[in-house]
């Protein structure tokens, strides 16, 4: 058996740098969604944990277990739970998302609660997410996988 997919190590760093950089200016508080025992989602929050040592102006929240399946409820769940908890309008800069599923959870939850400041990115190019980012929701980002391009024989 091959597993032949994408750098998912590379994927999480770009992501994080992109959201630690350029979207948060390198400063605020973060909410990580992960889902560990997914091989390529550990090599994300890897990339996620690696990453944010080097910004000691990025505060981490929490790190939430997303479960599967349902990865758009629970992370739904999940972010109207922890806007309870952060209920301060400023209180929460940006929740990373290790695949998008939960990046459409957590976007519907922020949309929900009128809570437009927080910055939300993901990982896989999923076309709902896409769609999301270009109606200008708090889903701000994510990173496709070339699918196609990857060699199967």
């Amino acid at each position: 058996m091959v597993n032949a997919t994408s750098d998912n190590y590379q994927m999480g760093e770009t992501i994080t740098r992109y959201l630690f950089d350029d979207l948060m200016g390198g400063k605020g508080t973060v909410i990580a969604l992960t889902h560990r025992p997914h091989p390529g989602v550990v090599k994300r929050s890897n990339a996620f944990d690696d990453i944010i040592k080097e910004y000691p102006d990025i505060k981490l929240i929490t790190e939430q277990h997303v479960e599967v399946p349902g990865p758009i409820e629970s992370a739904r769940t999940i972010m109207e739970n922890l806007l309870l908890a952060n209920s301060e309008k400023d209180s929460v800069t940006a929740v990373w998302c290790a695949w998008d599923e939960p990046a459409i959870g957590t976007t519907q939850a922020l949309m929900d609660a009128g809570r437009s400041e927080v910055l939300v990115t993901g990982v896989d190019g999923n076309s709902q997410a896409v769609e999301l980012i270009n109606e200008g929701t708090n889903l701000k980002a994510t990173i496709a996988q070339n699918f196609e391009g990857i060699p199967c024989n």
